[in-house]
């Protein structure tokens, strides 16, 4: 199993808890550094995709740069 994440201490914590986890410390909001992180990987078989922000507001005064992120 792969885990991606920006905070290396998240990782780290996740691999005591999931022992035997492969860890990947990367932005993924930077595509670029994504795909050459996951090209050195061994192929996948499946994919949860749990990356996401929150940003607080109404959807009347949401900016477009945060619908964006």
């Amino acid at each position: 199993m792969y885990a991606l994440d920006i905070d290396q201490t998240s990782l780290e914590k996740l691999v005591k808890d999931c022992p035997g986890t492969q860890t990947v410390c990367v932005d993924l909001s930077d595509w670029k550094s994504t795909r050459a992180a996951i090209e050195k990987l061994e192929p996948l078989d499946g994919l949860v995709n749990n990356a996401g922000i929150g940003i607080a507001g109404t959807c009347m005064n949401t900016e477009e740069k945060n619908l964006d992120k």
